[in-house]
């Protein structure tokens, strides 16, 4: 059984060793607790004997320290010595010891300098500056886990992490985790590891957005796993439901409340917002494919939430199959650019519900008629219409040329207004297809805004996004006796070089060149509205002109996507620990790069290179 030395007996020990030189057994001890030290051996117990310190190990082994030559020291109570050089000399709580500095040695060319225990561990300060842990448990052979600031300049200061068994906790200020961290590790064995890699202590950069897995091999071959989580002040949305239910359904909304903390003010001034809401499923492939759902929520009293206009209606997007968490992002920063009618507000967040973390999303507008979102009057016959191939709401219809549309709000058109809308749209496309499409008057610009509709394409031009070939995910809006307006865009995830099956689309790749929502719909290529449009040499020289007014704007793009980028590597680190997809393919991938700043780059390359294609090419027309 561990017995403490008495603490009068540890001052009248440390004065009686004052100016003595090295002993035999000075050294005998040194070796000893060296020999233990350098061994799978745990501490187990320590007897007294007058100034006989007898210290013993689970392997059998007992090293003897004589605190008349050596000061040892009961630590139970933190009563740690304090060991400091002077003049090449240490001084244990400030009497001098007479043992020189060994700085630039090992711990085997060095000398004890004092000894300390408690229960957890015997503690070996060495001449070379070194304390060294000989642990009571095997989990305490890592014993400190730190961050200096000397080594992360990213850091205001430096930061100690907690450690409790093989769990070690910190936090640090949001927005460092960009270029990784370097750690300073203190631990009794043979190396460290991650991912099978050796680690250099205060050396090897890791990124520590999520939970990262520190293997510890010992003396005796043997491992133990270290868990590291290091947390940070992030904006995050916290769902509770009634009773903690379960939300499982895209019809069903599930009762509870909603609480956003935002502690360091990143999107607005709250540093908590709280009300009560309802929440449900949403989403089509994104919903029933991953298990990582997004979610709607419909607050009982509107809100402005992160400075968005007030509102009740918000939406979670999942991001899933998107790794690098930003194409939605970059969607909607082009949107404002090209200057859509409506841009949805957009915040990645953290999402917990009922308190189980669900990863990074995107807390966004809900789209919907509303005076600040799709401004029309319902009651007088506006209508607001998606295209879409699912055809998911209750009245839907083709156009002549098979583009799929729906009746988004009125969901439930008169006959009369849905006889109307369907004419309508047989009226436009028999201009648009005509000999006179071009004719202001009586072609395709009688019955379209003309300036939204290249607005629109540019966006999703430059995005090659899959479901833009007049497809899915689509609005527009028909005011009674107006034109037909593209008013918003939605849905960029599967775009930016993120799908794998553009080329299934005749005359079309995957990579950043070729031309695809300018020629092509699901009845193949040379097909849809803007083929017919483009062959009208003024549309071509209009989109001409509204892309050389933008492309300097949509130049500076990934500057401020690498900007954003860096304060959100933490949160995207958290989702990849829940979500473990990096190396691996999601549904349509076309790359998996294992690492997300490599995904972030590719999603960006490829947006560069596109943006120079289209740029080179639109310059000739």
């Amino acid at each position: 059984m561990k017995r403490l030395l008495p603490a009068v007996l540890l001052s009248c020990c440390l004065l009686s060793c004052t100016g003595k030189l090295w002993t035999e057994q000075q050294e005998a001890a040194t070796e000893g607790l060296l020999a233990v030290y350098f061994s799978p051996a745990l501490y187990t117990e320590c007897s007294i004997e007058g100034a006989s310190v007898d210290f013993g190990f689970s392997d059998g082994n007992r090293v003897n320290v004589d605190a008349g030559t050596t000061p040892v020291f009961s630590a139970a109570d933190g009563n740690f010595p304090s060991v400091e050089l002077k003049r090449d000399r240490w001084l244990v709580n400030g009497t001098r010891t007479g043992i020189s500095a060994t700085l630039e040695r090992s711990n085997l060319q060095s000398r004890l300098v004092c000894v300390a225990y408690d229960c957890n561990a015997v503690y070996l300060y060495m001449s070379n500056g070194k304390v060294l842990h000989i642990p009571s448990t095997r989990e305490g052979s890592l014993w400190a886990f730190n961050f200096r600031k000397a080594d992360n300049p990213a850091l205001p200061k430096s930061v100690e992490c907690s450690i409790s068994g093989t769990a070690i906790r910190g936090s640090v200020p949001s927005g460092v985790f960009a270029g990784g961290l370097c750690p300073d590790i203190s631990y009794r064995g043979i190396s460290v590891s991650v991912n099978g890699k050796p680690q250099r202590n205060r050396k090897s950069r890791q990124a520590f957005g999520g939970t990262v897995e520190y293997v510890l091999t010992l003396y005796d071959e043997s491992q133990l796993t270290y868990t590291v989580d290091i947390n940070e002040p992030y904006p995050t949305v916290r769902l509770y439901t009634e009773n903690g239910k379960s939300v499982e359904s895209r019809d069903i909304y599930v009762g509870g409340t909603l609480r956003i903390e935002d502690p360091e003010h990143k999107y607005w001034e709250q540093d908590v917002f709280e009300a009560p809401m309802q929440i449900r499923g949403r989403g089509n492939s994104t919903w029933t494919m991953f298990p990582k759902k997004p979610y709607r929520i419909k607050l009982d009293e509107k809100a402005g939430i992160f400075g968005m206009s007030k509102n009740r209606d918000w939406a979670l997007l999942a991001n899933y199959s998107d790794k690098s968490l930003l194409r939605n992002t970059v969607g909607m920063m082009v949107s404002e650019i090209c200057g859509m009618k409506w841009t949805p507000g957009i915040f990645n967040v953290d999402v917990y519900l009922n308190d189980e973390y669900l990863g990074s999303y995107d807390l966004t507008e809900h789209k919907e008629v509303a005076s600040h979102k799709v401004d029309i009057d319902i009651a007088a016959g506006d209508c607001y219409l998606e295209i879409e191939a699912k055809k998911d709401k209750p009245v839907c219809f083709d156009t002549p040329m098979n583009i799929p549309l729906m009746f988004s709000e009125p969901e439930q058109p008169s006959d009369a207004l849905k006889t109307e809308i369907e004419g309508w749209f047989r009226s436009f496309e028999t201009a648009l297809t005509s000999s006179y499409s071009a004719d202001p008057n009586r072609g395709y610009a009688a019955y379209v805004d003309v300036d939204s509709f290249i607005n629109h394409y540019i966006i999703q031009e430059l995005a090659k996004n899959i479901d833009a070939d007049l497809f899915k995910s689509l609005f527009l809006v028909k005011r009674k006796g107006g034109k037909l307006e593209f008013w918003h865009v939605w849905d960029f995830d599967l775009a930016f070089g993120n799908c794998n099956y553009l080329n299934a689309h005749q005359g079309v790749t995957t990579g950043p060149t070729g031309w695809y929502v300018m020629n092509h719909t699901q009845e193949g290529i040379n097909t849809g509205w803007y083929w017919y449009m483009f062959k009208d040499p003024g549309f071509r020289a209009r989109v001409r002109e509204r892309w050389i007014e933008l492309y300097p704007r949509l130049a500076g793009v990934p500057d401020r996507i690498r900007e954003k980028y860096s304060w959100m590597c933490g949160s995207a680190g958290r989702n990849f620990s829940r979500w473990p997809t990096l190396d691996r393919y999601v549904w349509p991938n076309q790359v998996w790069l294992g690492e997300y700043s490599a995904e972030v780059e590719y999603m960006l390359e490829f947006y560069t290179a596109r943006l120079e294609w289209m740029n080179g090419e639109i310059s000739r027309w």
